[in-house]
């Protein structure tokens, strides 16, 4: 064949490597792929934590200034306390069943 009579052997050492280097970054293309698939979600998660402290922090800042104005308005008491707590415990009771 004349083919093989041409090809310098150099060309073939040449065609392995591409092939080698072509398959190498595909193969790293992938891992960085999934790689950055993995931290989309992680990063969802972290949104979707910081969304419920959000809320959480809103829903204790509710509740200390309701006992604050109780506080202020009946003076400190024993009632005052427990208005608080009985109140805290429906509202969480309200909250969870949205």
């Amino acid at each position: 064949m004349w083919y093989n009579e041409v090809m310098d052997p150099t060309f073939y050492k040449a065609d392995v490597f591409f092939v080698i280097t072509t398959l190498a970054v595909v193969l790293v293309t992938v891992i960085l792929l999934l790689g950055l698939g993995y931290v989309v979600q992680i990063l969802a998660s972290i949104n979707r934590i910081m969304k419920q402290a959000e809320r959480t922090t809103e829903h204790v800042a509710e509740d200390i200034d309701t006992l604050r104005s109780d506080l202020r308005n009946n003076g400190l008491s024993f009632g005052a306390f427990t208005r608080f707590f009985t109140g805290v415990r429906k509202k969480h009771n309200k909250r969870r069943s949205r």
